[in-house]
């Protein structure tokens, strides 16, 4: 009975004296980090919660050589202990990513940092990326991580988790694909863009993807690619690939269905035309692959040329890649055009 009782007045007496356990009340929640290069190796700015301030948010700066020493930095710049299994997203920038990004990353999938945190390259400075002023809910963390999952869902982007990019870098090929933003506009008025994807080379950035490469890239992954071209004003609504090896032989055989944009013409030709531009960003993609790492997981479908070679772009030179497209209208446009037509 006295132990129940102890068990019970003491959190009322944490409750009215306004205190909290040591755990709690010495922590603090990071939401969302940018890295930059800095001449002491690496800058890390936090976006940690604000409980009971004008913003639910601020941002703490430290800088040093790798996470250990910019999280012990972060800890004695807030005087309370960072914590990161909250954080959705790492957003780092583009000189820093160049000099490679790989023990971040591995710091990330251990018990300290979160597996699932959203990795995206900035072309300006990863810092800048919080102080966008055109987000819907004014909070970067919640944002980015929507802006980077949407872009993916509806086609022209790329989407990856820490977890993913760490055990891309640790595997055959050590490549990944990584979505890059954009901070535009003037003070007051910055958005914040996905505008493509770059490649993740065991963990160093190595370049970005063209449009039509990355167009190719979400095809083979059988995603939805977007607006295909300014002369072709149509969207893919369906996209199916399957791959044939044989040998060193690698086949692409892509069935898309397509949807006008509102507005638009559809001619005679338009599948021809649509089938060839798929075709043409099939194999762009495929080359793009074969040249800077095996991001499309090409070795993965011929295994035998990873038994055969211990070096993964070796095996890679050896894989020929064909494609072959089918192109149709979507069901629902099929009939009305077939009524107009019967009319």
């Amino acid at each position: 009975m006295k132990k129940t009782l102890i068990f019970i007045i003491v959190p009322m007496l944490f409750l009215m004296t306004g205190c909290m356990p040591e755990s709690t009340q010495n922590t603090s929640a990071v939401k969302a980090v940018a890295f930059d290069a800095a001449e002491g190796g690496i800058k890390l700015t936090a976006l940690m919660l604000n409980p009971g301030g004008e913003k639910p948010y601020i941002t703490v700066s430290t800088e040093g050589r790798n996470m250990r020493e910019l999280v012990s930095g972060l800890n004695d710049v807030t005087e309370k202990k960072p914590f990161f299994t909250q954080c959705e997203v790492m957003v780092f920038s583009r000189e820093l990513a160049k000099k490679g990004v790989g023990g971040i990353l591995e710091w990330f999938t251990s018990s300290e940092g979160r597996k699932e945190a959203l990795c995206i390259v900035s072309e300006g400075t990863a810092e800048d990326v919080f102080s966008y002023t055109e987000g819907l809910f004014k909070v970067p963390s919640s944002d980015i991580s929507r802006m980077i999952k949407n872009s993916h869902k509806n086609g022209s982007g790329i989407c990856i988790t820490a977890q993913e990019a760490n055990a891309a870098k640790n595997s055959f090929s050590k490549t990944s694909l990584v979505p890059i933003c954009t901070l535009g506009g003037e003070d007051g008025e910055k958005s914040l863009q996905i505008t493509g994807a770059g490649i993740l080379k065991d963990g160093a950035f190595t370049g970005s993807l063209s449009k039509n490469e990355l167009m190719g890239v979400k095809i083979i992954l059988s995603s939805e690619a977007g607006y295909t071209s300014d002369s072709l004003p149509v969207k893919l609504t369906y996209c199916r690939t399957q791959k044939r090896a044989f040998n060193n032989e690698l086949q692409y055989s892509v069935t898309a269905a397509y949807m006008p944009e509102t507005g638009s013409t559809v001619f005679d030709d338009t599948e021809k035309e649509l089938a060839l531009h798929i075709k043409k960003c099939v194999l762009l993609a495929a080359d793009r692959a074969k040249k800077d790492g095996d991001f499309l997981g090409i070795l993965a479908n011929v295994p035998s040329f990873s038994k055969k070679y211990s070096d993964a772009d070796r095996a890679l030179e050896e894989i020929n890649i064909t494609a072959d497209v089918t192109v149709k209208m979507s069901e629902g446009l099929l009939s009305l055009r077939g009524n107009e037509k019967n009319e």
